[in-house]
Order: C-alpha cells, then sequence, then structure tokens
C-alpha cells in the first residue's frame, strides 16, 4: 500500500498548497478534486496544466481526478454527456489514471433495483468511454447512495460490468449496522482506492483520525490483514487553515503506525 492525501486537506486553499504539504511529507502521489479552489469543474486546459506542472515541479503525481459527478442522477442527457467529456479530458490532461464519481440515490418512487440497474448503465457508459483513454473509474461508497453498503456497491459493479471499473473504499461514510471487517472483506477486491477520514457528530466535523465516531482501528487492521495494495488516501484534516499541515503530518504518522510493513518503503 502507499499513502497519499487529496487536496480537500486544504479545503480553503488553491491546490499548491496541498502539493507543498504532500512534497514536504515525501508523499508520491495526490488525489485532485475537479471543484474550485482547486480545478473548476468544468474543463479548463490553462488551468489543468498550472496545476500538473505544480505537481511535476514538486515530484507528485496525481493519483486520481475526484469530482462530485452522480451516476444515476436525474438530469437532461445532452448535459451530463458534456459532463462525462470535460471530466475525461481533464483526467487526461492532469495525467490522472482514475476518476473518482459518486452514485445518485433512487427517485421518489423508484424501486432500488430499478435505479441500480439505472446507474449501472450510465457507468459502463463512463466505463466505456473511459477504457478507451486508458482510464480507470472508481465509486465512492456513501451513506447517502446506492452504494452505500457493500451489496449495493457490488451490485453496481456486476451490473456494469468492466474491468476497469471500480470502488472507492469510504469506511467514515459506512451505514450503521455493517460490520466494518465484513464490509471491508466484501468490497476489497474490487476496490482501486481507500480514503481516510474521521469525523464526529451530527455536523459531521472532521476530527484527528482515530477520535471519530466510526470504529476506524478496526477498519485499518482489517485492511492491513487483507492482500490490498493500492492507495490510501486522507481525505481531511481537522483544524483551522493554519492548523492543517501539521494535522495532515499527524494523521499520516497514525496510519503509518495502523498499518506498519503492509506499506510500501
Amino acid at each position: 500500500m502507499k499513502l497519499g492525501i487529496c487536496a480537500n486537506v486544504c479545503p480553503e486553499s488553491l491546490v499548491d498548497e496541498a502539493v507543498r504539504v504532500a512534497a514536504s511529507l515525501k508523499l508520491e502521489g495526490m488525489e485532485v478534486p475537479a471543484g474550485e479552489p482547486h480545478l473548476p469543474e468544468a474543463h479548463d486546459p490553462d488551468r489543468v496544466s498550472a496545476v500538473k506542472r505544480v505537481l511535476d515541479a514538486c515530484g507528485v503525481r496525481a493519483i486520481g481526478l475526484r469530482t462530485d459527478f452522480r451516476i444515476g442522477a436525474q438530469a437532461p442527457a445532452s448535459r451530463r454527456s458534456v459532463q462525462l467529456d470535460e471530466i475525461t479530458r481533464t483526467a487526461l490532461l492532469l495525467g490522472a489514471g482514475l476518476i473518482t464519481v459518486r452514485c445518485g440515490a433512487p427517485a421518489a418512487g423508484e424501486e432500488t433495483s430499478d435505479a441500480l440497474r439505472r446507474a449501472a448503465d450510465e457507468l459502463a457508459a463512463l466505463g466505456g468511454r473511459a477504457a478507451d483513454s486508458g482510464l480507470r473509474v472508481a465509486v465512492e461508497m456513501r451513506w447517502d447512495s446506492l452504494a452505500r453498503d457493500s451489496a449495493g456497491a457490488l451490485s453496481l459493479m456486476e451490473l456494469a460490468a468492466m474491468d476497469n471499473l471500480g470502488i472507492v473504499y469510504e469506511p467514515c461514510f459506512a451505514p450503521s449496522g455493517e460490520d466494518p471487517a465484513e464490509r471491508i472483506a466484501a468490497v476489497l477486491p474490487r476496490t482501486f482506492v481507500v480514503h481516510v477520514q474521521d469525523r464526529k457528530g451530527a455536523a459531521r466535523e472532521s476530527v484527528p483520525l482515530g477520535q471519530g465516531d466510526g470504529d476506524l482501528p478496526a477498519v485499518l487492521a482489517a485492511l492491513k490483514a487483507s492482500a490490498y495494495d493500492g492507495w490510501v488516501v486522507l481525505v481531511s484534516a481537522a483544524g483551522t487553515p493554519s492548523q492543517r499541515p501539521a494535522a495532515v503530518r499527524d494523521d499520516l504518522a497514525y496510519l503509518r503506525a495502523a498499518l506498519g510493513d503492509r506499506l510500501a518503503s
């Protein structure tokens, strides 16, 4: 496994700040969000090229392009086609081999099975477009979506049925009632990247790793015992903007202690 960060650890700053943090901690990779202040949601070749130059100058590569695009959402097909084209072009120019997306929820009155089929059809279309460009696509597991649990996420993978499609395992957003060890064992064979963060309370405030409401130690123990060898990405950090570089350093130290010799040297 390798450790990386998402530029969202510095949510108020330009992507340059997160790149400098990654470089100072000798990290090889970083996820870049498609959204301000890091990148515009619409494809902007000049902005993307500028970010790529910063990454290259600091010796940090783009792990993936993290988007808020929701597969299966109710929206005009023509606009969604344009969005997918822009996402693909941004990922290619950035040098990111992975695009991460989210999944919508069933529409009012819609059966879950029908919503899964509709989302899987769109995911397969995106997967085909990405495959033509040598890219992979991963769906984030979140409590507010069809991919909220292992059954939903794996159903999407089965229905879409493409090798370049996978899962973003997101333990912080696990639904209650699903055992962390069983959940991670079920989805890791289809997992392309693991997102790590810890949050607490009804406001879902970011807190240092190990101090949130979830059972992060159990998740990391299961991850360490698994055969997973991909990226583990810190996606948020606690504190004020001036405190976040130190918070990122401390959270990465926590991950290194938890994952031990399973991390690549």
